[in-house]
C-alpha cells in the first residue's frame, strides 16, 4: 500500500490509517483498491459517496457482499469519515465546502 498519496490530514490521524491500513492488507490484500480509493479521496464528498456505494448497494441484481471483518472495518470507516465530514443537509450548505 502506497501512502505517500495520501493527504496530510489522513496521514495526522493514526487511527484512520491504521483502519485503512488493515482494510487494504485483509485477506492478502484483495481490498487494497477500495482502502486506497478512500484514502486518496478522504474528507471529499466523492470519498463519501464511495463509501455510501460500498454500504448500500443500489444497482440491479446486488451483489455478493463483504465477508464480516471487511463489512466492521468499512463501517468503522464510515463512521470517522462523517465525524470529519458531514455532507450539506441542503443546496445552500453547499457552497461552504471547500
Amino acid at each position: 500500500m502506497d501512502t505517500r498519496l495520501w493527504p496530510t490530514i489522513l496521514v495526522s490521524n493514526t487511527s484512520i490509517c491504521n483502519l485503512l491500513i488493515s482494510l487494504g492488507k485483509a485477506d492478502g490484500g484483495k481490498w487494497d483498491r477500495i482502502s486506497t480509493r478512500i484514502a486518496v479521496t478522504w474528507g471529499t464528498k466523492e470519498c463519501h459517496n464511495y463509501i455510501q456505494s460500498l454500504i448500500f448497494d443500489d444497482r440491479p441484481g446486488g451483489r455478493q457482499g463483504f465477508p464480516l471483518n471487511i463489512a466492521m472495518l468499512i463501517h468503522e470507516i464510515s463512521h470517522e469519515h462523517l465525524r470529519f465530514y458531514m455532507p450539506p443537509s441542503d443546496v445552500w450548505s453547499e457552497t461552504l465546502l471547500r
